[in-house]
């Protein structure tokens, strides 16, 4: 990663700030990711290391993965549009003056909630569970798509409703929304967003790579 862009091509020689490289990508793209930073200035961001680029790069990926998944759905059916609201919905909750920290995990369960509905409907293999049980929807997702397994992310970002009245026996805190809205990264001994975004990413990838079935009407290949 140069400073403030990274360069990604077939086998091509990724290097960071400092010149330490890595092989990454599938198509050769100029990705300004530090663009994408909200507040940031110059000053502040010439003292980046190179943990503090990789890691912008990271949740990058992760975000253009999700907006992706969101461009191949969101005229399939009413579930992924109400998806990416809750999407939206959750970082309003973690971002603004006065956070609220239940409500952006419940938000954050509500995006995997319904993607994963909308999938079970489009590809119609199983009755769709009434349910906010990721668990429940991951099972009559394999009906359709053998040897997925996505427990271990779900089980992170499961919660119940009580969440969003800061119930006395189910508080919320900082960390607990933000392990709700992406993927673990690791960063100076903290565990830094999440686990939802991710399973709406790999969730798309599967169900528009795999061929044992047909992509349904309204979705983008």
């Amino acid at each position: 990663m140069f400073y403030r862009l990274a360069l990604c091509g077939p086998a091509t020689e990724f290097f960071n700030s400092i010149g330490s490289k890595r092989t990454i990508g599938v198509a050769r793209v100029l990705l300004y990711t530090c663009a994408s930073l909200t507040g940031i200035t110059e000053a502040r961001l010439q003292h980046f290391s190179e943990g503090d680029l990789n890691e912008v790069y990271g949740l990058f990926v992760v975000g253009l993965d999700v907006r992706k998944a969101f461009d191949r759905f969101r005229k399939a059916d009413p579930m992924f549009a109400a998806a990416e609201d809750d999407w939206a919905a959750a970082v309003a909750n973690m971002t603004g003056q006065s956070p609220n920290w239940g409500h952006a995990r419940w938000a954050s369960l509500q995006m995997a909630e319904k993607f994963m509905k909308g999938l079970i409907t489009l590809v119609g293999d199983a009755p769709v569970p009434r349910v906010h049980d990721l668990m429940k929807l991951h099972d009559a997702l394999t009906v359709s798509a053998p040897g997925l397994n996505l427990k271990h992310l779900l089980a992170d970002i499961q919660c119940g409703a009580g969440v969003r009245y800061n119930a006395p026996k189910t508080p919320s805190t900082r960390q607990q929304a933000y392990a709700h809205t992406s993927r673990p990264f690791k960063r100076r001994g903290r565990r830094l967003m999440l686990y939802a975004l991710p399973i709406v990413g790999r969730l798309s990838r599967r169900f528009c790579s795999d061929h044992s079935f047909s992509v349904p009407e309204g979705v983008v290949a």
